[in-house]
C-alpha cells in the first residue's frame, strides 16, 4: 500500500495476462475508486481500456494509438 491522490492510501497490482496484455488494478478505497486498466499490445499498436470496477456494467474508456518509434 502507498499514498495515492490527496495523500490518501491506495493499493495497486499489475500482471501479464498472456503475452500481449498487461492488467493493472488500482484501489483508492478512501476515494471509493476501484479501477482496472488493461493495456493490449499488437506490434506498435496499443489499446488502453479503463473500467470502473466500483460501478459494474458502467461505461469504459477505450483509447487506441501507436507507440512512438513504431
Amino acid at each position: 500500500m502507498s499514498t495515492g491522490e490527496s495523500g490518501l492510501p491506495a493499493a495497486a497490482e499489475g500482471w501479464w495476462d498472456g503475452g500481449a496484455r498487461f492488467v493493472v488494478v488500482l484501489d483508492q478505497f478512501a476515494l471509493y475508486a476501484y479501477l482496472r486498466v488493461t493495456f493490449e499490445f499488437s506490434g506498435s499498436d496499443v489499446i488502453v481500456t479503463l473500467a470502473d470496477l466500483a460501478c459494474p456494467g458502467g461505461p469504459q474508456l477505450v483509447i487506441a494509438g501507436t507507440m512512438a518509434g513504431g
